[in-house]
């Protein structure tokens, strides 16, 4: 009964219009300053973007289209320094449009992007910048107070530096509680908001603007496979 439960699950997933979060930490071309244990090989990623798979930005992701063909958006986390040196590059030469979801206090430190970086990062059409936190502690259990603080000081920060409105923002370990999602209704401080895990945005994920789910991307994961035939990439379930 749980294999029929499974199989009608799939069914059902194949052929409901969708899209898709991936969320990407390091971009590993075998030179870089590890920060997070969430590595994918840059053959990987390439191979990916070579697949043939639709690629979106964020602003086209958030008008909610959704496709049979599963049209994704690629996102990074933390700010980490080979997003720029390794991954930028391969999007740029592509043309294709991603976001960077950045942690404010690890600005200028070793192994993260600079603020300079960053700059140039915002500048490019190409490119959406989104917050991830002021110190990447997880806000679930935290006061209201530094909840808070973790949530509009980092958007601050970003606005500064950018010169442009900061929108979106992706949860810490992709944890939150109903105290965060109060916040963000009620200070309306960004549009959108992302977990660490839900895969797919169909009708039935697309619950909240401030609970929306992601595809973690990392090597030695089976969470998503692309299917060749048309091409589309799809979340293993």
């Amino acid at each position: 009964m749980v294999r029929v439960k499974q199989l009608i699950k799939k069914m059902a997933f194949d052929f409901l219009p969708s899209s898709t979060v991936l969320m990407f930490h390091h971009i590993d071309n075998g030179n870089i300053i590890v920060k997070s244990g969430c590595r994918m090989k840059i053959k990987s990623f390439v191979d990916i973007l070579d697949s043939g798979v639709s690629f979106i930005s964020a602003e086209e992701y958030t008008k909610f289209r959704l496709s049979w063909q599963n049209p994704c958006m690629i996102t990074f986390d933390d700010g980490l320094k080979d997003i720029y040196d390794v991954a930028y590059p391969e999007l740029k030469r592509r043309n294709i449009p991603f976001t960077v979801f950045i942690v404010t206090d690890f600005l200028d430190k070793e192994g993260y992007i600079s603020s300079k970086e960053l700059q140039l990062l915002a500048n490019d059409p190409l490119v959406t910048i989104g917050s991830h936190g002021t110190t990447h502690k997880i806000l679930r259990g935290m006061s209201e107070a530094e909840q808070r603080l973790e949530l509009l000081e980092s958007k601050h920060i970003l606005e500064k530096i950018t010169g442009k409105r900061i929108w979106m923002f992706a949860y810490s370990h992709g944890l939150y509680d109903n105290t965060t999602v109060d916040i963000l209704r009620a200070e309306r401080c960004y549009d959108y908001a992302f977990s660490a895990g839900g895969g797919e945005t169909n009708l039935i994920t697309k619950k909240s603007v401030y609970t929306l789910p992601r595809l973690n991307m990392e090597d030695g994961l089976q969470d998503y496979y692309i299917d060749s035939r048309y091409p589309r990439l799809k979340q293993v379930l």
